[in-house]
């Protein structure tokens, strides 16, 4: 009869429990593509603090705009407004980086494309090289409505159509893909719940990682505009702003502006972004979705069901009205949706807040318009750059408060100039919005604080940090040199040391490559102009093409030891330094001390101690198993292991042939076998042949 497994410790249970619902959610990483030129986070942020508007004309390139536009409200088959929000270049799209044919990529609608994008850029971010993340259990969930690019294929005669048509304007293909390339096997959901799609994708996001469905997930929204149908839509039904702008909480405001633009974001759950060492942008603390139920029309909003959404949102994150200092507000720029949207958030804070210390509110659609399914994430980057900075960004258009709204009622405020955000701990609700009645609410909360870096090397150790970049064409590695170099000039006092880590460690390694040792920004600045300008290399620096390599690693044995080895390591690598740790941990059982301390020259005597077989062996053991360890750490897989003596037992273990434990018990009591049967003699090995030594034996 079989065992019946031991139940779960009570408390061990109620913690699971407790961590399924409530643990925190770090944003490890974020990529954009948003009107006003904006295509990295820190060009948003200097957009959002200097109050600046990316709305414009429509491009001439997009449809028969003259053709198509008229001034005069709801004119059948024509288009009302003569602006909005647009990304520059939606047409340009390298395929061959993601190892689709030229063929297929025409017929892949824009906003797969975007996204592709973006989920590489976001895990850059996040420090991740996307190559290495194959087989993980990553989510994917992307919030998608409009589906132009449908309607554009829908011009195709019968002949003209190609099998690629089908996935190159699926919704389920535009999460798909970024699941496809990168090798993910977690959940993949596409979510079209129009206006609110991206904020309810990052709601499943949150579920799916609290649930440990997924150990890692990208999330985010995509829209692109460019067929004229739903402006002739939602020009008929007079949801749009004649100026192409979205003037929330304004007593002009008249509709609001349809923009276009991806944002993604890159999470994990706290305690793993904490345990890898990951860099916190900030903290989803509490979610919810809702629906508006049965309200003035099908389209119009329910303050009630968004009062309860706000309330549902706070209590997922633990938290009350008081703890709040902010909420980024869907705020279109309509006469009905504005004042209801305001009447809701005034109640949910009408007791935790006063005159004198009011709710802050405002919206970034005033600055690129209402990217529709991206909305939300717009205003979750939005957030992030603002919880990041201790900042509120002025809130623009704001001429003539809303006759609508009852200010002076309402225990909220409005920033029209930049102001500082200060607050024990800065946290925000984000809402969003749509018209068929789906409402999300997302609750954030500002990183963790992170403890002081200690210097952990030398400076004549740092002195030449190694700076690399790759790419798959000579035009894009000119592009990334081009990139690094603004970097450069724009972060005057960006560490050496950590560009050149982020560079080598947070980055794929492409086939073509360029490298260099650099001993100042100096010499940094001069290998780029060099690559941007193709002059011939430097002596230090090296450029080529990978066409790849098998790698054999070979464990010395006895003999190479000394007090003192792996120090620098030790000091300067978390993963050398955890994983020799560990067999320290594991050998002290077996030694009555520790390994580490003779390794490291640390303890009185190590200098002869690590020359006992004793302590020789599981010292080497260690040593090679963490270097081994950190090798592939930086993606360096052998394909071929050898080892001598004690080296072999490293390639046993380092080939899964062994377990830590197992090969750590087998070293330890080789050392103690070898050094009670040696002592105090000694090793030879003699260049004769075996009939001429044996009559010596």
């Amino acid at each position: 009869m079989s065992a019946t497994p031991s139940p779960t410790k009570p408390d061990e249970l109620v913690r699971e429990l407790l961590l399924e619902k409530y643990e925190p959610i770090a944003i490890i990483g974020m990529a954009l593509r948003f009107p006003g030129d904006n295509e990295t986070p820190d060009s948003f942020a200097e957009f959002l603090r200097a109050g600046r508007s990316g709305t414009g004309p429509i491009p001439k390139d997009r449809w028969d705009v003259e053709g198509l536009h008229s001034d005069e409200p709801g004119a059948k088959g024509k288009v009302l407004p003569i602006g909005g929000g647009f990304v520059k270049s939606l047409d340009q799209f390298d395929p061959k980086f993601f190892n689709i044919s030229p063929k297929e990529a025409d017929y892949i609608d824009p906003q797969h494309r975007l996204v592709l994008a973006c989920a590489w850029e976001a895990l850059e971010s996040a420090n991740l090289d996307p190559t290495t993340l194959r087989d993980r259990d990553g989510g994917v969930y992307i919030g998608v409505g409009q589906m132009d690019y449908a309607l554009e294929v829908g011009k195709l005669t019968a002949p003209e159509l190609e099998a690629a048509i089908a996935a190159g304007t699926a919704h389920s293909a535009v999460c798909g893909r970024v699941s496809y390339f990168l090798g993910w096997r977690g959940p993949c959901i596409s979510i079209d719940t129009a206006c609110s799609a991206s904020l309810a994708a990052l709601h499943l996001a949150v579920q799916g990682l609290r649930r440990h469905e997924c150990g890692i997930a990208i999330c985010g929204g995509v829209n692109a505009v460019h067929h004229p149908r739903n402006h002739i839509v939602y020009s008929q039904a007079g949801m749009l702003s004649p100026d192409g702008k979205c003037k929330t909480f304004d007593d002009s405001a008249d509709g609001y502006s349809r923009s276009e633009g991806c944002g993604i974001l890159v999470l994990k759950r706290l305690s793993d972004a904490k345990r890898d060492g990951d860099t916190i942008l900030a903290l989803v603390r509490g979610s919810s979705v809702r629906q508006d139920g049965e309200s003035g029309g099908l389209t119009v909003p329910n303050g009630t069901a968004q009062i309860a959404l706000m309330r549902d949102a706070l209590a997922s994150a633990m938290l009350e009205p008081k703890d709040i200092q902010y909420v980024e507000a869907h705020g279109t720029g309509t006469s009905l949706g504005d004042p209801i949207e305001m009447g809701a958030i005034a109640t949910v804070f009408a007791e935790s807040h006063t005159k004198e210390a009011p709710v802050v509110v405002a919206s970034v659609k005033t600055n690129i318009g209402h990217m529709e399914a991206a909305a939300g994430i717009g205003g979750v980057l939005k957030v992030v750059l603002q919880l990041r900075d201790g900042l509120f960004y002025p809130h623009i258009h704001l001429k003539t408060p809303s006759r609508h709204i009852p200010w002076d009622r309402y225990h909220v405020t409005v920033p029209t100039e930049l102001r500082a955000w200060d607050a024990p701990r800065r946290r925000t609700v984000v809402n969003s919005f749509e018209f068929a009645g789906t409402i999300a609410s997302i609750v954030l909360e500002q990183a963790p604080p992170v403890a002081a870096k200690a210097a952990t090397a030398d400076a004549a150790e740092q002195a030449h940090p190694i700076f690399t970049i790759s790419a798959k064409t000579q035009a894009s590695l000119r592009a990334q040199a081009a990139q690094y170099r603004r970097f450069l000039d724009q972060h005057p006092d960006v560490s050496l040391a950590d560009l050149c880590a982020t560079t080598n460690l947070g980055r794929a390694h492409l086939n073509l490559r360029l490298a260099g040792a650099v001993a100042s920004r100096e010499a940094l600045a001069q290998l780029l102009d060099q690559q941007l300008l193709a002059e011939p290399r430097s002596d230090a620096a090296s450029r080529g093409e990978f066409r790849g390599v098998n790698i054999a690693c070979l464990f010395t044995g006895q003999g190479s030891q000394y007090a003192g080895m792996g120090r620098a390591l030790h000091a300067q690598h978390p993963v050398f330094r955890r994983h020799l740790d560990e067999c320290d941990r594991l050998f002290t059982p077996h030694l009555g001390r520790s390994i580490r301390e003779i390794i490291l020259g640390e303890a009185a005597g190590s200098d002869q101690e690590i020359h006992q077989t004793i302590f020789t062996q599981p010292a080497l053991f260690a040593l090679e198993y963490a270097v081994a360890q950190l090798w592939m750490s930086w993606g360096q897989k052998p394909s071929v292991l050898l080892g001598h003596s004690i080296g072999e037992i490293v390639a046993a273990t380092i080939a899964g042939l062994f377990t830590l434990s197992d090969a750590v018990k087998l070293v330890a009591a080789r050392g103690r076998l070898m050094q009670s049967v040696s002592a105090p003699c000694g090793m030879v090995a003699v260049r004769a042949a075996a009939e001429v030594v044996a009559p010596l034996l």
